[in-house]
């Protein structure tokens, strides 16, 4: 059985890694906008949280939705997800 060898490029030619082939920069583009949909969504929670709690003046989000008062607890819960990103959420004042 012929084992298959990977595709280089030719001698002297170095791959285009500085331009991305339009199909992995679309794929970027997804997730970047995935991330800052992801990102509003969250802060829709911290927002919900604030005005149901006029005590406080900011919250921590992680990427599953739970809010913490304290950005240690926000960290440890983090740890353990897939995303370990916490939004930190701040009532604004008026």
């Amino acid at each position: 059985m012929a084992t298959k060898k990977p595709k280089t490029a030719p001698e002297g030619v170095q791959p285009d890694t500085e331009n991305p082939s339009p199909k992995a920069a679309a794929t970027e583009t997804k997730t970047t906008k995935a991330k800052n949909d992801s990102a509003g969504v969250l802060a829709a929670v911290g927002r919900d949280i604030l005005k149901s709690n006029p005590e406080l003046e900011s919250v921590f989000v992680t990427a599953d939705g739970q809010a913490f008062r304290l950005e240690s607890d926000a960290k440890n819960h983090a740890a353990n997800l897939k995303s370990q990103d916490v939004l930190k959420v701040i009532r604004n004042s008026k």
